[in-house]
């Protein structure tokens, strides 16, 4: 008598595929481990002649700076000109475009100070030599007030009344044009 057995096909092919994937992820675990056995070491340790006297050395200098208050001081100069190297190379620029692009604030003058303040200097040192070369009857200290405040009201009536005789007061008038041109600077 022969017996039969039904064979289940597709449970048994399920059965084998579970097998072949567990010794699938067992292979690549093995193939990870001998992989990282076979990693070749750190940059540190492949160059590890070059760090071994370096650490002392940086020790020494680090001592050094510190003994004289050489390190207290290098700090404060580097860090005075990263501060000012970011503000006027990142923070302002940035700020401006920020104002200009995305808020309503009026946009900031963008004028060198110091080039303001020599060519208001400028200006009152030249009206009060022309106050004092034009107006000597006028009193020296309503004169020095007149430079310091800036007022252009005399300025403006000679040149007014010179204006009527061009040819004769030219180079008048070229002055007065130049004093008033730097009004307008400050």
């Amino acid at each position: 008598e022969t017996s039969l057995v039904e064979i289940n096909l597709p449970l048994m092919a399920s059965e084998v595929s579970a097998l072949l994937t567990s010794i699938e992820v067992q292979m690549q675990e093995q193939r990870d481990r001998r992989l990282e056995k076979l990693k070749p070491p750190s940059r540190l340790v492949q160059n590890w002649y070059i760090v071994a006297p370096s650490v002392p050395l940086a020790l020494y200098v680090a001592y050094v700076l510190m003994r004289n208050s050489l390190g207290a001081r290098l700090y404060k100069t580097i860090r005075e000109n990263v501060s000012m190297l970011y503000e006027e190379h990142v923070r302002d620029p940035l700020e401006f475009l920020y104002d200009s692009l995305l808020t309503n604030k009026q946009r900031k003058d963008i004028n060198d100070e110091i080039a303001r303040i020599k060519a208001i200097e400028s200006l009152k040192n030249m009206m009060k030599s022309w106050l004092d070369e034009s107006f000597p009857d006028i009193p020296s200290a309503e004169r020095a007030r007149m430079a310091e405040e800036m007022d252009m009201s005399l300025l403006e009536e000679r040149k007014e009344y010179n204006i009527r005789n061009t040819l004769y007061n030219a180079p008048e008038i070229m002055r007065l044009t130049f004093m008033e041109s730097q009004f307008m600077k400050k």
